[in-house]
């Protein structure tokens, strides 16, 4: 079995902010005309958000990363002049609205880490982007807290017993010892000084929010030799400064490694609920060589595979969350990343899931109502270049079926290409059997690619 070194997006970004990254290159800022390394996408209405990233730092490391917006809505999807430059190295992109979140009655708005500016970007979307007084959170205030990346956003309602704050909760991949430290930020008033806290050994990557129990679940690497998955109870109304007894917040975890050995958590997202049917939760995991690491005492530096991981989230009798692995785990490819649950199919069917594997070069879609992998995007046969693009990470996922005319599949994914820095786009199908297929650009025969000049 082949082994894989763990993708630069995470592993080696670190390593640069902690060696030093040498003199720069360029002291110009980020472009606002193209991509450069695409790390996080989100989707706000008809537009897509795409975070820059600069990884090769061909710009200003200060603000050389960028948050750049692109209209959906016409033939051809197009880089809209109004992006706002950050800090490099971004990470994942999260969008919170009055729509989601009543209290949000300042307008919409994205919010995008930056782990060389060690900051969270708040910026507005209604109109132009913007990003105003009040928009940058910093997390310089504790020396502990390193390499924001994972963002997740909060706001619980009176039908969970919360009282509708909205805020938003950072994981930090490089703290003391691994660390689990997470920040939360109160996004009615960014100007406060935001609560830091632990969820335990191993570093917090990515979130998934249940609005119907108000749970917060967290995926966490550098985890020694376990595989927790880790959640706060009621995480819109705790007070993570406090104990849980006196109203602090209550923290739960499952460790996975006892159903798999050598398992790093990755990404996570939650299934679209279904009447009648017990939530899941998606999981993509990098394998590692656990025999090996409990002779190191610490994690191989490379993989032996990835896989997708389904559990589904059973309530007890006294209410305590029991997970259980459905089936097997889904072999996906090196590199595996971010997973997004598709929209919701018709007739009470189970998720369609689309998961990355960027040493691989792969787009995977699992169909969890047939228990099986539906399509893979991957090398094409007589170039040998992956599709979607090289190092597929960043994915965000579009209802077609309330855009008319958009394309023939239900549901459009979207791909970010780490290395050729543009965004790619697969319809997929969301109810019978026909396969998904690469959107086409304006041309009909070749694919689209968003981000790059025709």
């Amino acid at each position: 079995m082949r082994a894989a070194t763990r993708t630069p997006t995470l592993l080696a970004i670190a390593i640069a902010i902690t060696i030093g990254c040498g003199s720069e290159p360029s002291r110009d800022p980020a472009p606002l005309d193209r991509f450069t390394f695409p790390v996080g996408l989100a989707l706000h209405g008809e537009d897509l958000l795409v975070v820059s990233s600069n990884f090769d730092l061909a710009f200003a490391s200060d603000d050389g990363g960028s948050l750049l917006r692109v209209t959906l809505g016409g033939a051809t999807p197009v880089i809209q002049p109004d992006g706002v430059r950050i800090g490099s190295f971004g990470g994942e992109v999260a969008v919170v609205d009055p729509a989601s979140c009543p209290a949000i009655v300042q307008g919409a708005k994205a919010l995008v880490t930056s782990r060389f500016a060690d900051r969270l970007y708040q910026v507005g979307l209604d109109g132009n982007l913007s990003c105003g007084a009040g928009c940058e959170v910093p997390f310089g205030f504790d020396g502990r807290l390193g390499d924001p990346y994972g963002v997740g956003v909060t706001c619980v309602g009176s039908a969970t017993g919360g009282d509708g704050r909205a805020r938003a909760w950072v994981g930090f991949l490089r703290t003391p010892l691994h660390d689990g430290l997470v920040a939360e930020v109160d996004l009615l008033n960014p100007a406060s000084t935001p609560t830091v806290f632990s969820m335990g050994t191993g570093n917090v990557q990515s979130f998934a929010y249940d609005a119907e129990t108000g749970r917060l679940f967290m995926t966490g690497v550098n985890t020694g030799l376990s595989a927790p998955l880790r959640w706060i109870e009621q995480a819109g109304t705790c007070d993570p400064s406090k104990a849980s007894t006196a109203g602090g917040c209550v923290i739960r975890s499952f460790d996975l490694w006892q159903l798999l050995r050598g398992a790093e958590l990755s990404g996570i997202a939650l299934s679209n609920p279904i009447p009648g049917l017990p939530r899941r939760v998606y999981l993509t995991a990098r394998l590692y060589d656990a025999d090996l690491a409990t002779t190191l005492g610490s994690r191989p530096g490379s993989d032996t595979g990835g896989v997708l991981l389904v559990l589904e989230l059973e309530e007890g009798a006294n209410g305590e969350l029991q997970p259980r692995l459905v089936s097997d785990p889904v072999k996906i490819g090196f590199g595996v990343g971010p997973v997004r649950v598709l929209p919701l199919r018709p007739g009470g069917l189970r998720d369609l899931v689309a998961v990355t594997a960027a040493d691989d070069g792969e787009l995977t879609v699992y169909d969890d109502e047939a228990g099986l992998v539906r399509d893979v995007f991957g090398r094409d046969p007589a170039t040998g270049v992956p599709v979607v693009g090289r190092a597929p990470f960043g994915l965000a996922v579009q209802d077609l079926r309330s855009t008319p005319g958009t394309g023939d599949g239900d549901a459009r994914v979207f791909v970010g290409a780490f290395t050729d820095g543009f965004v790619s786009a697969v319809d997929v199908p969301l109810s019978g059997s026909a396969a998904a297929k690469l959107v086409p650009a304006a041309d009909g025969k070749t694919p689209l690619r968003i981000g790059v000049t025709p």
